[in-house]
C-alpha cells in the first residue's frame, strides 16, 4: 500500500471516529425532544391506573416513563414489592398537569308504575362511575368537563290477563345542571336549553302488547340505536347551591372536587312521560359518559 492510500485511510478513520454513535444520537434526540407530551402523560396515567388494579392481585408492577416515541412499558413481577398506587410515585411520573379520562356510570333498567307519570330524575354522579376507584387512589382532585346521557326507553305491559292497547302520548327528557327536583310537564323540559322531544310514546293506537311483554318506543334514534342528550361544557367555577346559608354538596358541575368525595353530581337528566293507559308502564336503561380530568395537588 502506497503512502497516498495510507494517508487517505487514516483520514477516513479519523473522521469516522469523531462521529457520534447511534446510541449517542438517540440520547441527544431524546434530550432535544424535552419532557413527554401531555398525550404521552395521559397514556402513562392510564397504564398506571390499569397496573394499580393488577397490583391488588399481589403482583408488583413496574412502569417506565414514555420513550422518545411515547411508548410505555409495563412489567409484572412477583412477589409484591412496594405500592404502585403511592401518590408520590404518581406525582413524580405524571407531574401536576390534569390527566384526561373517560368513565361511565350505568343504571339498571328503571321502570315506572302502570298508568302513572314517569318523571324520574337521573343524577350523573362521577363518584359512582365504573372503575373510578383506581383513579381516586392515585389522584387528589377531579372534575367533569362534559357528560353525555345515553338512554334506551321501553314500554312494558303489566297486565296478567288479555292483551292491552297502547296509546300515543308525547314525552320529553331535559338536562338541568342546577336543580334536582322532578318536572311536572313536558313543557318544563322543553324550556331547558338542552332537551329531547316531544317524542311519541309507542306504536300507533290499537297496537296490542301481550301480557307481561315489552315493546320498544318509537323515537328518533342515533345511528348507534339509542337516545343521546349531551350536557355541553359544564361550568368550571361554581359553588353548590345553599339552603339556609349551608352549602349543599351537589351539584358540583365542572368544579374541582376532592377525589375523597362520596358524591359529585355534574347535572340531572329529567324525564316526563304522562300516564300511558291501563297496564302500560314506561321504563328506560341509562348510561352517563363522563369526560373527566384528574390532577395532583402541590
Amino acid at each position: 500500500m502506497d503512502k497516498t492510500t495510507k494517508a487517505k485511510l487514516a483520514a477516513l478513520f479519523k473522521r469516522e471516529a469523531g462521529k457520534p454513535s447511534r446510541r449517542e444520537k438517540r440520547v441527544k434526540a431524546k434530550a432535544a425532544a424535552g419532557p413527554p407530551k401531555d398525550d404521552s402523560k395521559t397514556v402513562l396515567a392510564h397504564r398506571i391506573v390499569a397496573a394499580a388494579a393488577k397490583e391488588a392481585k399481589s403482583s408488583f408492577v413496574s412502569i417506565s416513563a414514555p420513550d422518545a416515541k411515547g411508548d410505555v412499558k409495563t412489567v409484572v413481577a412477583s412477589p409484591s414489592v412496594g405500592l404502585l398506587g403511592d401518590r408520590e410515585y404518581a406525582r413524580t411520573m405524571l407531574g401536576m398537569k390534569p390527566i384526561r379520562a373517560q368513565l361511565v356510570q350505568e343504571f339498571s333498567f328503571t321502570a315506572g308504575s302502570a298508568n302513572t307519570v314517569f318523571n324520574t330524575v337521573f343524577p350523573a354522579d362521577i363518584a359512582l362511575a365504573i372503575g373510578i376507584s383506581s383513579w381516586i387512589n392515585l389522584f387528589d382532585e377531579m372534575r367533569m368537563t362534559s357528560i353525555e346521557g345515553l338512554f334506551l326507553p321501553l314500554l312494558t305491559s303489566t297486565s296478567a290477563g288479555a292483551s292491552v292497547n297502547t296509546g300515543i302520548w308525547p314525552w320529553t327528557i331535559g338536562f338541568d345542571p342546577d336543580e334536582s327536583p322532578a318536572v311536572s310537564s313536558s313543557g318544563a323540559n322543553i324550556q331547558s336549553t338542552r332537551h329531547l322531544g316531544p317524542l311519541p310514546s309507542a306504536f300507533p293506537n290499537g297496537t296490542q302488547a301481550s301480557p307481561s311483554g315489552t315493546i320498544a318506543v318509537i323515537q328518533a334514534m342515533t345511528e348507534k340505536g339509542h337516545l343521546r342528550l349531551a350536557s355541553g361544557p359544564l361550568m368550571k367555577s361554581v359553588l353548590p347551591p345553599s339552603s339556609g346559608g349551608v352549602l349543599a354538596p351537589n351539584p358540583v358541575q365542572g368544579a374541582w372536587v376532592p377525589t375523597t368525595t362520596s358524591s359529585a353530581v355534574g347535572g340531572y337528566w329529567k324525564f316526563y312521560v304522562p300516564p300511558l293507559g291501563p297496564s302500560i308502564a314506561f321504563g328506560t336503561y341509562a348510561w352517563f359518559v363522563f369526560d373527566v380530568e384528574f390532577r395532583m395537588r402541590g
